[in-house]
This record gives structure tokens, sequence and C-alpha cells, in this order.
């Protein structure tokens, strides 16, 4: 994972690293700019997008926007800056910046009120830009955009136009996403150097738009930080992790690993089956399912490959186990069992699902502890209910108590003992030991009913095929986002991905090495 995600705090010690090297900020400034430059060169091309507007706060990030506005003068285009404060508020790299931008013949309107602000918003030339680069705030914001930098996000939303904001959309903060006031709705988002925490948060895609990191070079330094080990998954990581999965030459069906599937019940019965058709993607040699009697034949038909278990067989014939999906009501002393077998010998992998976290919150509240050879698999709600305090600082309304996703699942990890992979529009892989890996990207495709279940079988049958806990979980999430972002490029007018159908496409999932 070669992307990086820091905290806003992190983020500035990385850049003083660089700094105490001899490194200057204006240095550091230009390559910002350049790697957001080329970017607009192949993504907004002149001869789509002539006419540019920027606005620019009185920080470095509008220093950013000033820079990438004289890149864009030099091209060709015509570029009007809008600066939300006076001229003496720059900070003196963002002042020579501009003083570059007049000498090119960029314009310059100033807004300081509103009444100034009215004026702006009936510009000609501002309404007829094409491009629009959000420079006003950059990432150290700590509370809701107010006075009159607001009225003009709230304005420049309002024209629909294409926005490119730099690091992130104004209004956001890096660490906890939107604060509830004013905020950018950006269509491009480019991280500077590293990936914030904002940039991968369920509640900031909606203004983020697509986001693309920016590489420079003081990320390269991270490695010198005692920063959290939060790293973020991409398609481009995709193959390298299938590489440990594929069999080897010369396997067969016992060395490809063994899984138990305890799952489904009359009133879940499906859940079974789709438990048993995700474990079936993984390339486990064996796959026995303990399901109630009434889905054998449904699921004879579709995997008739499967061995059928009346009743709990010995544990230690079974690489990995997965118990809860669709388990209701469940059996706390099968729960048990099952969970004091793998903390004993520690020779195989338990996936915990839906229908067992009752137990597994019970067995938490006691005081008891897992460890990285089990896997839970929650998504918010349940999260909620295994991790109360974590969950409550997600939503508090304190800023000082609230945390993000990031720190959430680590939080969750640590406590349990266990690997957490927190589910949502972009899913969390935690570890004990602190680190996180992120999705950078899915679908809203597997919001549907069924696809938690798919995805705890495969977990559990890469697990069984030797993955180490944290990897399964997350080469099935990853696998599993790549294939329903796949199938809607491919299906525009797709409005779903229905489980069954994404078992059927995953194995089609084209890879680039």
């Amino acid at each position: 994972m070669s992307l990086n995600i820091l905290s806003a705090c992190d983020t500035a010690a990385l850049e003083n690293v660089t700094l105490n090297d001899g490194k200057t900020i204006a240095e550091l400034m230009h390559e910002a700019v350049q790697g957001c430059f080329h970017f607009v060169l192949k993504h907004y091309p002149k001869s789509k997008f002539p006419k540019a507007a920027l606005l620019a706060g009185t920080g470095h990030n509008g220093g950013d926007a000033l820079g990438l506005g004289s890149a864009l003068l030099r091209e060709g285009r015509s570029v009007t800056a809008l600066i939300c404060n006076e001229k003496s508020s720059l900070k003196p790299l963002t002042d020579s910046m501009l003083k570059e931008f007049l000498l090119l013949g960029g314009q310059v309107i100033y807004v300081r009120n509103d009444s100034e602000a009215q004026q702006a918003e009936t510009n000609p030339t501002l309404l007829d830009a094409d491009l629009w680069i959000d420079g006003l705030l950059g990432f150290g914001l700590n509370r809701p955009v107010q006075g009159v930098a607001a009225r003009l996000i709230e304005w420049l939303n309002q024209q629909k136009k294409k926005v490119l904001a730099i690091d992130v959309p104004s209004g956001l903060s890096c660490d906890l996403g939107t604060l509830g006031g004013a905020c950018i709705e950006a269509t491009t988002t480019l991280a500077l150097g590293v990936l914030k925490p904002a940039h991968i948060d369920d509640n900031s895609l909606a203004v983020l738009g697509n986001v693309y990191c920016i590489p420079l070079s003081f990320s390269k330094e991270r490695h010198r930080l005692n920063a959290p080990a939060w790293f973020a998954a991409e398609k481009d990581d995709l193959p390298q992790l299938l590489k440990v999965a594929h069999r080897k030459k010369g396997s067969h069906k016992i060395s490809n690993g063994r899984v138990l599937i305890i799952a489904g019940s009359r009133r879940y019965p499906g859940a079974g089956i789709l438990a048993c058709l995700g474990a079936g993607l993984s390339g486990a040699g064996m796959i026995h399912a303990c399901v109630p009697e009434s889905m054998h034949n449904p699921l004879l038909t579709l995997m008739p490959e499967i061995i059928f278990e009346k009743r709990i067989p010995s544990l230690a014939n079974f690489d990995a186990i997965l118990l809860g999906c669709g388990w209701v009501p469940g059996d706390a002393l099968v729960f048990e069992k099952i969970v004091e077998h793998i903390l004993h010998l520690r020779q195989s992998k338990l996936v915990l699902d839906a229908g067992a976290f009752s137990f597994a919150q019970r067995w938490l509240a006691a005081g008891k502890l897992f460890d990285d050879n089990i896997i839970l698999t929650p998504h918010l709600g349940e999260f909620a209910r295994l991790f109360p305090e974590a969950a409550a600082r997600l939503s508090s309304q304190s800023q000082s108590q609230r945390i993000n996703r990031l720190e959430a699942a680590a939080s969750a990890a640590r406590l349990s003992g266990a690997v957490v992979l927190l589910k949502g529009a972009r899913s969390h892989v935690a570890h004990p030991t602190g680190e996180v890996v992120s999705l950078m990207d899915s679908s809203p495709l597997l919001a549907h009913a069924g696809h938690g279940d798919v995805l705890a079988g495969l977990i559990a049958g890469l697990a069984a095929l030797g993955l180490e806990s944290k990897k399964a979980a997350l080469l099935a999430a990853l696998m599993q986002s790549q294939t329903a972002l796949h199938f809607s490029g491919c299906h525009p007018a797709a409005l779903t991905l229905p489980p069954t159908e994404l078992v059927r496409q995953m194995p089609l999932l084209p890879l680039q090495e």
C-alpha cells in the first residue's frame, strides 16, 4: 500500500521534517502546483475549459491556487481570482504568488464583506467560468465556516460548475470530515502528498467528488514520523495481494484449506447460501456447511461440491470457520466452544459476522479478549453495539472528543484483540497493533442485503488458504469493491448489483499488472 493517510497534525509535522532538511515552503508549494497543473492538463484540458476562476484564501492553500492559476495563464487560459479577504492579510508567500499571477495578466476580485460578495455573485466573468479552483481554506480547519466565506461557498455550489479542490474542499476538516457548516461540493479533490482521513470518510463522499493523490517528495519521509500506520488500498494493489492467494503448483484440495460455515436460519435462509458462494470464490479446497436442512437442496443446485454437516464437527479439521451469517437466534455454547478452540490452538482463523455479534458483545463486556486469528466484520450499526464508546465518539458533537472511522476501527481492534473490518461506503481493516488499511474506492451498488454474507464467506475462504487475517479481510473487501466498480463502469444503467451477480462477476474482473 503506497498511499499514506495522515492526520492534519501529522501532515504538518511531516512538512516540518522536510523543512528542517533544508527544503523551503516555496519549493514545496511549487511542487504541489506542478503536480496539480499536470493533473489539470490531462483531465481538464484547455479546449474544454478555457476560462478558469479561483476561490482563494490568504494562506498557503490560496497560494497553491494562485500558483495553479499562473500556470493556467501561461497555457493561454483566462483566469480570474476571487480572494476572500484583504490583500494585506495574505501570507508573504501567497502575496508573492499573487504578484506573479497579476504580472501574467490574471484578474483579481477582493471580497471583504457582504456588499462586495453580492457584486461578485453577479460578475459576468465569474459566472462564465468553465472550471473553478478551490484554494480558500487549508488542511488545518477545525470549525464550521462562517461569514463571507460561507456565503461564497454556498454561492459557488449553486453554480453547479466543475470544481477542483486543492487538498480538501473548503469547509471540510481533514480529520473529521464535515463540520456542519458550508462546504465546497467538489467535482475532484487533489490530496497533496498524502491522504487525510476525510478523503476516505463515508460522510465526506458527497463533497469530495473523485479523489486523487498528487505525489510529493515529502511523503517519502513518512517513516520518520511516530504516526499511526494508516494506509489506503486501491485497484493497483489488487494484483500483488492476489499473488499471495493463488494456488501453488502441485497443490491438492486439502492443502488449499478447509472451511466450515455455520450460518443461516429459518428467517434468513439465504445468508448461509451466500456465505458458501463467497467461500467458493476464494480457492479454498473444501467447503463444509452446517446450515438448516431446508437450505440443502437450493445450495446443492448452486454448489454441488458442498459438504453438509448435520451438527458441529471436529473443529480441528478446519483451517477457517465462519460463524454468524443469518445465524439467528444462534447458540451461546457453540460460540464459546469455537472461540475458545481458536484462542487455545491458534492454528486456524475465525470470521464472526451478524448473528454472532450478540455473543461477541457479551464476551467483550465480560472483559474477555479475542486475538488476531479472529476477524470481526461489523457494519456501523453492529459496530455501535460491539464498541459503544468508540461509536459514541464517532458522532460526538464535541470536536475534542470526536474521532474519525480510522481511529474508531483502530480503537476497536486494540480493545478487542481481533482484526476488525468496519464496513461502509469506505471500509477499514484494523489490526490490534494499530495498523489500519482503508479502501480508497467502492461503489454504492454494494448497498444491498446479502453482500456482507458473500464478503464474510470470501474472507473465511482466503483465511483457509493461509492468508493472515488482515490480508484475508483486505483482499476480500478489495475484490468485492473493485468488482462492483468494474460492473458499474460496464453497465452504467445498473441501479444495483445483487449478491448472486457479484459472485458471477468477481472471477471475470480484469487485472492490469
